[in-house]
């Protein structure tokens, strides 16, 4: 249910403004509506600081981000601490890459032996100049040289060698290597050094995220300190008077009038207005917070005059993935993943695990009213299954698919109509309540229309008058305004061409529907063809066995990860977008956000 909210606005002298802001922010009930934006020096500031802190929270590791100690003012020390947690975790990532290149050019010297290459320098002082070449040992013997070539090292048939001769000599054609900068003892020196550096560093950083609560909390003081300049900012002014607006939960206006008579603030409170962006705030039911988790991950909130659908969306979405997945064996696999994961991780909450379990738990029955289990038809056959089975919906029967692609149409026609009817059921007694009933009769015209289009079903008496119905009657009364009904239905006349438009998205929205079987059957057929592959190896031997076993696991876990993104591609879709639309909802709101402390 969405809260209904009241419109609020707050007078008092200018020079309360702190002490105003001060209490709004420890009731944390107003969201507020700023008269401008804040750009100030200090809020710019402020926001560095922030970005700071939030930067050093995200480098340290998840188990230091224990429970949270109190600081309860701010200082300086935790944007020191953040500055030096920054630092160390750069100047760590220098000194591995450093470390990295010394270890690579080690690697790459070591082949010539433990020499210093300015004694190389200095013998061309002498006129004796040594180069050093890479060769495969059957290019030594067409080769003609006025020096002499010693061979430093062998590694399968590639040679690594010194060519010595005189400065002005002419060198070998072979591949020459550049003379290191370095001496491998100098190299070793260096490592040890930057690995030193590196040990010292991490225990000083592993010393600074034990300072996570300081950071965490100087994180909360600096926002309410933004929170508050900002809400400043944004008040307006007229002489030794401010005043702010913002909006309020019906249920909360007696606690906010209370407190403004304690203070002696004046009040105004009002009807939000059409034009006003009200906050969202949505009461859940215990039923229809089980979706929350699905919601939350979307990121998507319905705007305030339109409507909160969770529960309508819980029941469909839970059909969806049912159908999507398909396999009844995979739900099994879910729900016992599902349970391990709670007993093991206290954190998974209680409406994301009680969600699974539902999609789990229809997941089976849809497996087992088609006899699908892991796409293996012989478990199907099985006495205890095989009564589970509903005849016309067996899945590996290829009858069956026109049963299962009208089963999907239905399921459309229901969840379409019910939005349609959902909607009219709000707007009643408007005579609009009776356009949306026609589009819920179109729906069903619809309907019989894909199965004709579609499958080839007999074109029905009652889909024709079904459609013919819908439109007279949106015709009729889907513009009915003020002006009176003979000008609504003119309205309606003159929209007809607009509305046959949407009639012909609304087709396209119930056959929208088919993609339940597509992927269903998609999601069968690759644990088939997994299976067929494992029975190809066998299981006669131990080397068999294992491959046979590993091919079940990897292809039926890859199949299932498949149909879990099926989900958000496929389920969701049909409910955000399709439903959506026939519910009038643009997904358009803004959160309710209210002014206060952050918990410390």
């Amino acid at each position: 249910m969405i809260v209904k909210m009241k419109k609020v606005s707050i007078i008092v002298k200018s020079s309360w403004t702190d002490e105003t802001l001060d209490i709004l922010s420890r009731m944390g009930i107003l969201h507020l509506a700023p008269y401008r934006p804040a750009k100030n020096e200090t809020v710019k500031k402020l926001k560095e600081k922030i970005t700071l802190i939030e930067k050093a929270l995200l480098l340290i590791p998840e188990t230091f981000k224990q429970k949270k100690e109190a600081f309860k003012q701010y200082t300086e020390d935790g944007l020191a601490i953040a500055k030096n947690l920054i630092n160390r975790t750069e100047e760590i990532t220098t000194l591995k890459a450093d470390i990295k290149d010394l270890q690579m050019e080690y690697d790459r010297i070591r082949v010539w032996g433990n020499f210093r290459p300015e004694e190389i320098d200095k013998l061309k002082e002498k006129d004796i100049n040594i180069s050093l070449f890479r060769c495969r040992e059957k290019q030594l013997k067409n080769i003609s040289q006025d020096g002499s070539l010693h061979i430093i090292y062998r590694k399968g048939s590639e040679i690594f060698l010194a060519y010595v001769s005189k400065k002005d000599s002419q060198k070998p054609d072979l591949f020459e290597v550049k003379v290191p900068s370095r001496s491998l003892a100098e190299i070793k020196t260096l490592l040890k050094d930057k690995e030193n550096q590196l040990s010292n560093a991490q225990q000083n950083l592993l010393k600074i995220y034990k300072k996570y609560p300081l950071l965490e909390n100087t994180k909360n003081i600096l926002h309410d300190l933004l929170n508050h300049e900002e809400a400043k900012q944004g008040m307006g002014e007229q002489g030794h008077v401010s005043y702010l607006t913002g909006f309020c939960p019906e249920y909360e206006i007696e606690t906010l009038l209370k407190t403004c008579r304690e203070n002696k603030w004046g009040i105004l409170i009002e009807e939000p207005l059409d034009a006003d962006y009200v906050p969202t705030l949505i009461q859940h039911s215990k039923f229809s917070k089980i979706i929350r988790p699905v919601i939350d991950f979307i990121g998507i909130i319905p705007g305030y005059r339109e409507y909160d659908a969770n529960i309508l969306f819980l029941i469909f979405l839970s059909i969806f993935f049912a159908m999507l997945i398909g396999d009844g064996g995979y739900g099994l696999v879910m729900l016992v993943f599902t349970l391990c994961l709670k007993r093991f991780y206290k954190q998974i909450s209680k409406e994301f695990t009680i969600l699974m379990c539902i999609f789990s738990f229809t997941t089976m029955i849809w497996g087992a009213f088609t006899g699908l289990w892991f796409g293996m038809e012989e478990i199907s056959l099985l006495p205890v299954f095989k009564s589970m089975i509903i005849p016309s919906l067996y899945i590996y029967a290829e009858q069956n698919n026109a049963n299962i692609i009208r089963l999907c149409f239905l399921i459309g026609a229901v969840q379409l109509s019910v939005s349609h009817i959902w909607s009219a059921t709000r707007i009643y007694p408007s005579l609009k309540a009776f356009s949306e009933t026609g589009w819920a009769a179109i729906v069903w015209g619809i309907y019989f229309m894909a199965g004709f289009l579609v499958l080839n079903d007999k074109i029905s008496f009652p889909g024709i008058s079904l459609l013919f119905i819908g439109t007279i009657m949106i015709i009729l009364f889907g513009e009915q305004k003020k002006e009176g009904v003979v000008n609504g239905i003119l309205s309606g006349l003159a929209r007809f061409p607009l509305n046959l438009l949407t009639g012909i998205g609304s087709f396209s929205d119930l056959i929208s529907y088919i993609r339940l079987f597509a992927v269903g059957l998609a999601t069968k057929e690759v644990a088939v063809a997994v299976n067929a592959m494992a029975k190809e190896f066998g299981f006669d031997n131990l080397l068999s066995f294992s491959a046979a076993i590993l091919i079940l696991v990897l292809g039926h876990s890859i199949n299932l990860l498949f149909g879990a993104m099926a989900i958000l591609v496929h389920g969701v879709r049909l409910n955000i977008l399709e439903c959506s639309k026939h519910l009038n909802i643009q997904w358009s709101g803004i959160a309710y956000n209210p002014f206060r402390r952050s918990e410390m």
